[in-house]
Parts: structure tokens; sequence; C-alpha cells
């Protein structure tokens, strides 16, 4: 078995633990799935950039088939994702849901067990 890094405009639909990671940086990308490449865990996460891709509706569909969204909120436009129960962030905004914070982009890996 293996984890699935997922752009648009592709959906995958199977059993996974699903998440969606908005506006990291390239950088933060490749930690990702280098994370993914030794866990014992498996994933589906689909990767969206603002810049990039530009699909808003690909963006709704996949958000509502994720386990959890993780949103570089230094880097983004989307913050209306804060909205959902299940989106976390990153970053060094601050907003009412410091529960919902996290120290970067692989943290939710770490602790969504305890979550």
């Amino acid at each position: 078995m293996y984890s699935n890094l997922i752009t648009f405009p592709d959906i995958l639909n199977n059993s996974l633990h699903t998440v969606t990671i908005v506006d990291a940086f390239e950088d933060e990308i490749e930690l990702v799935a280098k994370m993914c490449e030794h866990s014992d865990d498996y994933y589906n996460i689909y990767v969206y950039n603002t810049n990039a891709d530009n699909d808003i509706l690909w963006l709704e569909k996949v958000v509502d088939l994720s386990n959890a969204v993780i949103l570089n909120i230094d880097n983004t436009s989307q913050e209306w994702l804060c909205k959902y129960p299940k989106t976390h962030y990153y970053g060094s905004k601050k907003f009412l849901i410091p529960n919902k914070k996290l120290d970067n982009v692989l943290h939710y890996f770490f602790i969504k067990d305890t979550i």
C-alpha cells in the first residue's frame, strides 16, 4: 500500500485517511511526500495552490471528501476554509481557534490520532 499525492483535476475514492493541503510552499509539500514514504500510515493528500489551480469547485469537493484540511494561513486567500471544523492552520496569523493551530504542515500527521 502507499500514499497518494493528488492535484487538480484528479479525485480518488478509497478508504484512506484523506487530507487537503492548501497553499503550502513547494518545499513543504516535498516534506509531506518524504514523510509519507517513511510512514506506516497511508493517505490521500490533495494539494491545492490558489495561484496555480484556481478551481474552487474542485477544492470544495476535495475538502468535503477530506478528514482534515491543512491551511498555510500566511500564503492564502482561502481563509473561508477556517469555518470548517476539520480545518487546521499554520503560520503567523492568529485566529480565535487556537486548538486548530499547527506548528507546521507536518504537525497534523503526528497529532491526528489525538484530535
